[in-house]
């Protein structure tokens, strides 16, 4: 079972990304996992680099199970993206300064990708083990949806396993409470990864 994770670097707003932290600290433990093999990767938030970067890790990692971790304005310390949209369409630039307005991400695709994560089953698990979660039906329009929409593409050419994006919310400005926070979601993806694997 080879999984890949992925978080998100500092974009415009966040100069710190929960994602990034997260995946830190998950890749920290990493040998712990009942898994063959996991590998983790931090993407630039921007959108050009982001996709080349999805797309030679879903190569070569060729991974049976895909956790993509983003930043957003959320209560919820995991929000459950259900599509993925064929939209760039961002309030604001990427970190390279790039602003895209209406633009396909893949001309002539679908207009949105599904997960085919068992959502509701997963969303169970968390909150039966008191996490904080919630199902959302897109990740948005801004570069989260954008790698969330390049791996769903790579992942169905490449008859590969399943993929889901995972919101998680916004560092707080104490420290104690960033440190929590971050413990918080590190226990969310380690419950979502377990359960990615079960047949």
């Amino acid at each position: 079972m080879r999984i890949l994770v992925t978080g998100f670097g500092k974009f415009p707003g966040v100069a710190v990304n929960t994602s990034e932290l997260v995946v830190s600290r998950f890749a920290s433990h990493a040998p712990a996992w009942p898994f063959d093999a996991m590998r983790f990767a931090v993407l630039p938030t921007r959108y050009a680099e982001a996709e080349v970067l999805m797309r030679e890790l879903m190569g070569e990692v060729r991974p049976d199970r895909v956790l993509l971790l983003g930043v957003a304005d959320t209560p919820s310390t995991a929000r459950l993206e259900r599509f993925a949209l064929n939209i760039d369409d961002g309030a604001s630039p990427d970190e390279g300064g790039e602003l895209r307005k209406g633009v396909p991400i893949l001309a002539g695709g679908p207009a949105a990708f599904a997960t085919a994560v068992d959502l509701p089953r997963l969303l169970a698990d968390l909150l039966e083990a008191g996490v904080r979660a919630e199902i959302s039906n897109h990740a948005g329009t801004y570069v989260c949806n954008h790698v969330y929409y390049t791996a769903l593409s790579e992942a169905l050419a490449a008859g590969a396993g399943q993929v889901l994006f995972m919101h998680v919310p916004r560092l707080p400005e104490g420290g104690a409470e960033g440190h929590a926070l971050v413990a918080e979601v590190a226990r969310a993806c380690g419950i979502v990864a377990r359960a990615l694997t079960r047949p």
